[in-house]
């Protein structure tokens, strides 16, 4: 995963992980952007199915509302340092 910018390199992703509920959930806008090193399989899903699926699992959408909350805090660390670092330089 890189910022939105493709910039900054944020973290590595393994088999099974998941992207995108930052914008599904709690900003309804990108955040960052994946890059793929190896053959990927990509499976994607709009904003409102998701939802009617996760009403029958709500605790499945607790746990993507707080995977989201946590990456996107992290992401805004990231980018303060990033910004501290610009301004020692």
């Amino acid at each position: 995963m890189t910022d939105q910018n493709d910039k900054k390199f944020i973290k590595f992703l393994s088999k099974g992980a998941f992207f995108g509920e930052i914008g599904i959930f709690l900003t309804g806008k990108r955040t960052c952007s994946v890059i793929v090193r190896t053959t990927t399989v990509l499976h994607a899903i709009r904003k409102e199915p998701l939802q009617a699926i996760l009403e029958e699992f709500p605790q499945q959408l607790t746990y993507l509302k707080q995977v989201g909350r946590q990456r996107l805090v992290e992401q805004t660390n990231n980018s303060a340092d990033a910004e501290k670092e610009q301004i020692l330089d």
